[in-house]
C-alpha cells in the first residue's frame, strides 16, 4: 500500500482550537517528593492510602505508581472479578483467553511468571477486609493465610458455573425446599407424612437388622461361621482340581488357570461385601434412632382442641447461615485480632442514626430542586457492613474511593476522602434511585474529586463539587517502552495492514456502525486493508449482520478482547486506531494510540475538554462522511512525522509523571489539612 503526503482538513493540530475556562494548578509549587520523605521521617512510616474499587484497573494502576513514588498503598477490589479489573489483564503478558470474562480462572492461561502484589486484595468483601486488617495489624502469618484464602475463593468463584457445582447447588436447594415444605405442611398432611416416614423407616430398620444380626452374634459363633465358609471354599477348590485331573493336555492346564482366575475376583468381591455391610450397620443405628423419635412425636397427646397460633419456624437456610455467621466471626477475630461483633455497639448505632439525619438534611439543602428525596430507607442496606468499613478506614491516612464507593466513606464519616470518577457522575447521580441519591451527596461532600473524563466537569458543577482535580487515565511506561510490551506475535486473525478499533460494539454510545459503514466506503480503494474489532459489546450481533449485508465478512476480523500488552502490540502495528464518536472526550483508548504513535480517529468536543488539556493531533470524525474522510487521510499521512507530534503532546498533557505528581500533591495537602490519629 502506498502512502502519500496530502493536506488533510480532518487533522486537528495542537493549538488550533481555542481554550475555554482553562484549569490551572495551584500557583504555589509543591515539592511532594520532599513531603513524602518528611512524613516518613516524622511518623516513622510511609503515608498509608487505601484505594477502594478497581473498575478498568484504575485503582490498581494508581496504587502501583504511588507505591513506586513512596506511598504505602493498598487496593481493595471486593466482589468484582471481571478480567478488566484484574492485575493480570494489565501487567501479565499472556496469550489466549480465559473462558469466563466475568469470573476468570487465571490458571487457564500461562501468565509467564506474573504474580499479584500483596497490597492488592480481591475477593469477597468480608474476607478481603479481613486480609487488609491482618496486614495492617502486623499479623504477617495470618495475612499470608488469608491471602491464600482469597486466592482459593477466587478460584472457587471461577468454577461456580461448572456443571458439578451447579448440580450440587440444585440438589441442596431441592433438599431445602422439601424440608421446608414438610415443616410448613398442614397438621393432617404432616401426620400422614410422618406415618409414611415411620413405616418406611421400619422397613429400612428390618432390612438393616438382618444384615446387622451377624455382627451382634457372640465371638465364638462368628468364628464358627468363618471356619465353615473356609471349609466349604477349600472343599470346592479340591473338587474343582479333581475334576480337571483326568482331562488331556492342554485342557487340564487351562482349567487350573481358570480356577485361579476365578478365585481372585471371588476373594475381592467377598472383601467388598464385608466393607459394604459397614454403612448398612450405621444405617441401622440411624434408622432406629429416627424411628424412635418419630414414634414419640406421633404418640404425643393433643393438649387442647382449640388451635393455638404457633410461632413461625425458622427456615433451615436461616439457621444454617446464623450458625455459619458465628463461626465466620470467630475465624475473623482469630486472624485479625478484631471481633466484628464488638464493633457493632449501641454507640455506633446512635452515631449512625445521627449521621443519617444529618445527611438527609444536607441533601435537602444541597439539592432543593430535585424531585426525589433522600430518606432513611436509602441508607439502611449499608448499615450491617459499616462497622467493618469504619474499622478498616481507621488504619489509613486517606481513602481514595472509586465510582460509587465514596458512599462508604460518607456513611462512616471518614475524612479525608477523595472521590475518583471514571464516567461515574455522567449519569448515575441524577437518576431516581437510592444509589443515585447517595452518590450525588457523597461526591458533593468529598474533600476532593478526581475527574478523569473532561465532560464530567459539567456534572461536577451540577453536584456542587467545590474542589476537583483533572487527572487523566494512567498511561504508564509500558506504552512507551518497547522492551516492556515488545513486538511479539499478533493474534492469528490479524493480518497487516489493518485498521484497529478496540471499542466495544455499542451503536448508541460508541457509534460502531459509523466505522463499519465508513470502512465499506474505502474497502475497494484498499483491497488488502483489514478492519480489526473485538467480539464483545451489546450490539455485536447487529454489527455482524451489518458486516454481512455490506459484504465485508472476509475483510473484518473479530477477535477476543486483548489484554494490555497485546493491545499495545496490535495498536502499534495498526495503520490507524478508531475510537468512539459520541461522547466527544478521551477515554482510555485514545491515549493508547497517541502513546505508541498510531494515528487516532475520533470525535472530540473541545468545549468539554479544553479546560484541562490542549487538543491533541488527531483526525476528527463524527459521522459516516467525516469518518470516511478521516480514514483516507490517516492512511495517507506520514507516520514518522505524526509519531513525533503525538509523543510530544503526550509528554505535555498525559505523561504518567503528571498522574503521580497531581495525586501526590492532592494527597499530601489533604493529609496535612486533616491529620489522622492513625498509628
Amino acid at each position: 500500500m502506498t502512502v502519500t503526503m496530502t493536506p488533510s482538513e480532518s487533522l486537528i493540530e495542537p493549538g488550533t482550537e481555542p481554550r475555554r475556562g482553562r484549569w490551572t494548578p495551584d500557583p504555589e509549587p509543591f515539592d511532594w517528593q520532599r513531603w513524602v520523605k518528611q512524613f516518613e521521617a516524622s511518623r516513622g512510616r510511609k503515608a498509608r492510602i487505601l484505594h477502594i474499587g478497581n473498575v478498568a484497573n484504575n485503582g490498581y494502576n494508581n496504587a502501583k505508581v504511588l507505591v513506586e513514588a513512596g506511598f504505602d498503598c493498598d487496593a481493595l477490589c471486593y466482589d468484582y472479578y471481571h478480567i478488566m479489573g484484574c492485575p493480570e489483564w494489565e501487567d501479565a503478558d499472556f496469550s489466549g483467553m480465559v473462558e469466563d470474562h466475568f469470573t476468570p480462572n487465571w490458571r487457564e492461561v500461562d501468565l509467564r511468571g506474573f504474580r499479584r502484589q500483596r497490597w492488592f486484595a480481591q475477593g469477597p468483601r468480608y474476607w478481603a477486609i479481613a486480609y487488609l486488617l491482618a496486614r495492617r495489624n502486623g499479623r504477617a502469618r495470618s495475612a499470608s493465610i488469608l491471602w491464600r484464602v482469597l486466592s482459593f475463593q477466587q478460584w472457587l468463584i471461577s468454577k461456580r458455573r461448572t456443571r458439578w457445582l451447579q448440580g450440587c447447588r440444585s440438589f441442596a436447594r431441592f433438599c431445602a425446599r422439601q424440608y421446608e415444605r414438610a415443616r410448613a405442611a398442614k397438621p393432617k398432611t404432616r401426620e400422614l407424612l410422618e406415618k409414611g416416614v415411620a413405616s418406611t423407616l421400619d422397613r429400612i430398620t428390618r432390612l438393616a437388622a438382618r444384615v446387622a444380626r451377624f455382627y451382634r452374634r457372640p465371638r465364638a459363633m462368628v468364628l464358627w461361621h468363618v471356619r465353615r465358609v473356609r471349609h466349604v471354599a477349600q472343599a470346592g477348590w479340591s473338587w474343582g482340581l479333581q475334576v480337571g485331573l483326568g482331562w488331556p493336555w492342554p485342557f487340564s492346564t487351562i482349567w487350573r488357570v481358570l480356577l485361579h482366575l476365578l478365585m481372585t475376583p471371588v476373594l475381592v468381591l467377598a472383601l467388598l461385601a464385608l466393607l459394604a455391610c459397614i454403612p448398612v450397620v450405621l444405617l441401622d443405628a440411624i434408622a432406629r434412632k429416627i424411628g424412635r423419635r418419630v414414634r414419640r412425636s406421633l404418640a404425643r397427646p393433643i393438649s387442647s382442641a382449640v388451635p393455638r397460633p404457633l410461632p413461625r419456624p425458622l427456615s433451615l437456610s436461616f439457621r444454617m447461615s446464623r450458625a455459619w455467621s458465628g463461626v465466620k466471626h470467630g475465624i475473623f477475630a482469630m486472624f485479625t485480632g478484631v471481633d466484628p461483633r464488638d464493633l457493632d455497639t449501641p454507640a455506633f448505632e446512635a452515631e449512625f442514626q445521627s449521621r443519617c439525619a444529618e445527611l438527609i438534611a444536607d441533601f435537602d439543602r444541597r439539592f432543593p430542586d430535585r424531585p426525589d428525596r433522600l430518606v432513611m430507607l436509602d441508607m439502611l442496606p449499608y448499615r450491617s457492613v459499616l462497622p467493618l468499613w469504619k474499622e478498616l478506614f481507621s488504619r489509613y491516612d486517606l481513602v481514595e474511593a472509586y465510582a460509587t464507593d465514596p458512599i462508604l466513606a460518607m456513611l462512616t464519616g471518614y475524612k479525608p476522602c477523595v472521590a475518583y470518577e471514571h464516567g461515574t457522575i455522567r449519569d448515575i447521580p441524577f437518576a431516581d434511585n437510592p444509589t443515585a441519591r447517595l452518590t450525588a451527596l457523597a461526591y458533593a461532600r468529598c474533600d476532593a474529586v478526581v475527574i478523569t473524563n473532561p465532560d464530567c466537569r459539567e456534572a461536577a458543577d451540577r453536584l456542587g463539587v467545590k474542589k476537583f482535580v483533572p487527572i487523566p487515565h494512567l498511561i504508564d511506561r509500558k506504552y512507551y517502552d518497547p522492551g516492556i510490551a515488545d513486538d511479539g506475535p499478533l493474534p492469528p486473525e490479524v493480518c497487516p495492514p489493518y485498521i484497529f478499533s478496540p471499542a466495544r460494539h455499542d451503536w448508541d454510545i460508541k457509534g460502531t456502525d459509523i466505522l463499519i459503514r465508513s470502512f465499506a466506503a474505502i474497502a475497494r480503494e484498499y483491497p488488502d486493508l483489514q478492519l480489526v474489532t473485538p467480539s464483545w459489546g451489546m450490539d455485536v450481533h447487529r454489527s455482524r449482520e451489518l458486516i454481512a449485508q455490506l459484504g465485508l465478512n472476509e475483510r473484518v476480523a473479530m477477535i477476543e478482547p486483548l489484554n494490555i500488552h497485546n493491545l499495545i502490540r496490535v495498536t502499534r502495528g495498526a495503520r490507524a486506531l478508531v475510537d468512539q464518536f459520541r461522547f466527544g472526550v478521551f477515554g482510555g483508548i485514545g491515549p493508547t494510540a497517541l502513546a505508541v504513535g498510531t494515528p487516532l480517529i475520533t470525535h472530540l468536543d473541545h468545549d468539554k475538554s479544553d479546560w484541562c488539556m490542549e487538543p491533541p493531533p488527531y483526525f476528527q470524525a463524527h459521522d459516516v462522511a467525516t469518518c470516511t474522510q478521516a480514514l483516507r487521510a490517516a492512511l495517507q499521512c506520514d507516520p514518522g512525522a505524526l509519531r513525533a507530534s503525538l509523543r510530544a503532546w503526550m509528554r505535555r498533557n498525559y505523561w504518567h509523571g503528571q498522574v503521580v505528581a497531581r495525586h501526590a500533591t492532592l494527597f499530601a495537602r489533604l493529609i496535612d489539612q486533616k491529620p489522622r490519629s492513625t498509628p
